[in-house]
């Protein structure tokens, strides 16, 4: 595959925030990465708005509305992409089936793998749509090659690419010990080299996990 550029990222994710030296000392292996449910605090939203969204789907918005202020680039089609998706949504409707028998509707709405997505081209007034592509663990590449394959055949000159898996229900973690990197990050995607741009080509990344990617981008650009 053809190389492709990765600029204006940004990430957040439980104590580390989206601050790059954290990020960095994330890097060098002197911070880690909790197992927790903090999340962004979206204060450029009004209150009914971010009351409802989930710890993944904030921290989608909070990464896009970063990439946006400081790539002033407003109308970029969003690629949004993870292993789980809403997850803990997605528990608290099986729960809802399994004791009431029934669905509440603003929680099935809420629940799909395209809420991020949504969401975040709700938050910053991007009119030029999305795509969501939620796989299975272990999707990183899949996601991103599909994603580079938009720039690198023309459909697209750049689009927004964003990652992201929020902390795993309790009752998964506890009966076979699986365990999420709670974390996001978003990023301009692009056909062509720009200032500043991580240059990589997709297959580079096979067999990688999103956090691998995100290594290699902080090293190469923090």
């Amino acid at each position: 595959m053809k190389k492709v550029s990765a600029s204006f990222l940004t990430a957040w994710a439980p104590s580390l925030g989206d601050d790059k030296t954290a990020w960095k000392e994330w890097l060098q292996g002197r911070r880690e990465i909790p197992q927790a449910s903090d999340s962004p605090s979206l204060d450029f939203m009004p209150p009914l708005f971010r009351r409802r969204l989930s710890q993944l789907t904030k921290m989608t918005v909070h990464t896009v509305h970063r990439v946006i202020e400081e790539s002033k680039k407003t109308e970029l089609k969003i690629f949004s992409a993870g292993n789980y998706g809403e997850i803990n949504r997605e528990f608290q409707i099986n729960e809802q089936l399994v004791n009431d028998h029934d669905i509440l509707p603003a929680t099935f709405s809420l629940s799909v793998f395209n809420t991020p997505a949504a969401q975040a081209t709700l938050a910053c007034k991007i009119h030029s749509g999305y795509t969501a592509a939620f796989g299975a663990e272990g999707s990183f590449y899949d996601a991103l090659a599909a994603a580079a394959s938009i720039v690198l055949c023309g459909d697209e000159k750049e689009i927004l690419f964003t990652w992201g898996d929020e902390n795993l229900p309790e009752e998964y973690t506890e009966h076979n010990g699986e365990k999420s990197v709670p974390l996001c990050f978003s990023f301009i995607l692009s056909s062509e080299e720009t200032e500043n741009s991580f240059s990589f080509d997709a297959d580079t990344f096979k067999d990688s996990k999103a956090e691998d990617f995100l290594r290699k981008f902080i090293n190469e650009n923090y």
